[in-house]
């Protein structure tokens, strides 16, 4: 289960965008993780106002990951902010990144793209460059193992 914080225009700070005394109150367990997504308000009735800038999305995740440490994992979402943009949230304190999506509707519908796309390989370069080891997850973050003849797969510990 993925908790998603939305950030945007609607705040000054990054600490008044997350809903923290709530979520700090959560039960351990409940949520794997938190996401924080920025609001692109383009395509929307918002549209005058600015979106957030990279550094607002650094401060909120960097935030988010000191704050809601009831939260056992904290996502760089590259599919809304792009895969250099992910590697600075991996340093900000994020742990996870997406994986090889193709097609996402929720930027389609706002109209900030609509393909996004990447390689297992350059996925993993991008963690690598970023100063972290890649490691191929199941839903609940059990490890994957692959059997490297048939490339079939199971979690660790299943």
């Amino acid at each position: 289960n993925g908790a998603v914080v939305l950030t945007g225009p609607a705040a000054n700070y990054p600490h008044e965008r997350l809903p923290m005394p709530g979520s700090r109150g959560l039960k351990t367990g409940y949520f794997q993780t938190i996401i924080p997504l920025p609001f692109f308000p383009n395509a929307s009735e918002l549209e005058y106002l600015p979106g957030p800038t990279g550094l607002e999305n650094l401060r909120t995740l960097a935030i988010a990951r000191l704050m809601l440490d009831n939260f056992p994992h904290v996502k760089a979402f590259w599919i809304m902010q792009t895969l250099p943009m992910a590697q600075l949230e991996l340093q900000a304190g994020a742990d996870d990144i997406d994986g090889t999506v193709v097609w996402y509707d929720i930027t389609k519908a706002v109209g900030e793209g609509n393909h996004q796309e990447t390689s297992v390989g350059d996925l993993a370069r991008a963690i690598r460059e970023a100063g972290f080891t890649a490691v191929e997850r199941d839903t609940v973050y059990r490890r994957v193992e692959r059997d490297a003849k048939t490339g079939a797969w199971q979690s660790a510990g299943a």
